[in-house]
């Protein structure tokens, strides 16, 4: 691990990489049902990528001096004014044509978000909940922490209980599906835990990977939206649909571990640079990831010939994306706007 200016280069490496993975993901979406090849790739990415993200907002916000009114005031404008631009935007263009792709998932809602601004929804949410885990972690115990195992065990078995309910909606399920990995993030000793996860031999994570994959392809789609309940999941039991969950949690809980092992904590200027304005690019590539790369697929007709051609172009343009997002123009106008919101 490496420290600059009281940033953890680790985890800015991390962020970065999972705000790459979640555009790319977005853009990937909207092809889900045209090849077998992208559809496995949504899986391998969201089968963990949320996950990780929520264990590094933990963190985060543990290391944080910022209250709790402080941090909802922090999110909760942006979250409102956005998520309503996203709804406004989404409408325009499923009633224009642009768009065929999960229209019957897009919620005209700002308490039920089918946008990917649910997760500041979640962060407020999750922030409420700190003053708990704050008395769990003062809790001391010899060796292993059992009363956070415990804990973690009974966040997760609550969150499997939720997806039971057909009525649980698409702001339940991630607040509750996500909250063990960001109480995990909350309450562990990063510095140990990076100990642990950089002593791993490489040929158990290359065994991990492997094992990894061939999960991703063999599990359906629906298994991996931790935010849909198991009805969605047709054709099989109850109990095999509460078993998916179990792997959704074993499953993450690897491929988290396989990012954290593989990604250096070398500080990287360029990237640091980019993680600081992480809440840019991830509110600003709700919007261009797929929505802009639509118009794009639309406009340039080479981008359908081939999916190799398809999946190198989304490539480019959710890294130029994420550059384009990072410029501190941006960052700037952001702050003008919500700056005095949150003082």
């Amino acid at each position: 691990m490496s420290l600059n200016k009281g940033r953890d280069s680790h985890i800015d490496n991390i962020k970065i990489f999972l705000l790459f993975l979640v555009a790319f993901a977005h853009n990937l979406i909207p092809f889900r049902e045209e090849n077998v090849l992208v559809e496995n790739l949504i899986k391998i990415i969201y089968l963990f990528h949320m996950p990780l993200f929520a264990f590094c907002t933990g963190y985060l916000v543990r290391k944080s001096k910022r209250n709790v009114w402080s941090y909802i005031k922090k999110l909760l404008l942006p979250y409102l004014i956005f998520q309503l631009c996203y709804v406004l935007l989404g409408t325009i263009m499923i009633h224009m044509g642009v768009i065929d792709y999960s229209t019957n998932t897009m919620t005209r809602s700002m308490v039920e978000p089918s946008s990917p601004l649910y997760f500041l929804a979640c962060m407020i949410c999750w922030r409420l909940f700190c003053e708990i885990f704050n008395n769990i972690q003062a809790i001391k115990g010899e060796g292993v922490n059992l009363h956070k195992i415990i804990v973690g065990i009974f966040l997760i078995v609550i969150a499997i209980l939720i997806s039971a309910d057909p009525y649980a909606n698409t702001m339940i399920l991630p607040i509750f599906s996500l909250l063990p990995f960001y109480y995990l993030g909350y309450v562990a000793d990063w510095h140990k835990l990076e100990e642990w996860v950089n002593g791993i031999p490489w040929w158990i994570i290359g065994m991990m990977i492997f094992v990894y994959i061939g999960i991703c392809c063999i599990v359906p789609y629906e298994t991996i939206l931790f935010r849909m309940n198991i009805w969605t999941i047709d054709g099989i039991s109850i109990m095999a649909a509460f078993l998916s969950k179990i792997l959704y949690y074993v499953t993450a809980l690897v491929g988290s571990v396989i990012v954290m092992r593989i990604l250096t904590g070398k500080f990287i200027k360029y990237v640091t640079k980019k993680s600081e304005n992480g809440m840019i690019i991830y509110i600003g590539s709700s919007f261009v990831s797929p929505y802009l790369y639509i118009l794009l697929y639309n406009k340039i007709n080479v981008l359908g010939s081939q999916i190799a051609i398809n999946l190198l172009g989304i490539i480019i343009f959710t890294l130029v994306s994420i550059e384009v997002l990072s410029w501190n123009c941006w960052k700037k106008l952001y702050d003008f706007i919500f700056g005095r919101f949150v003082s």
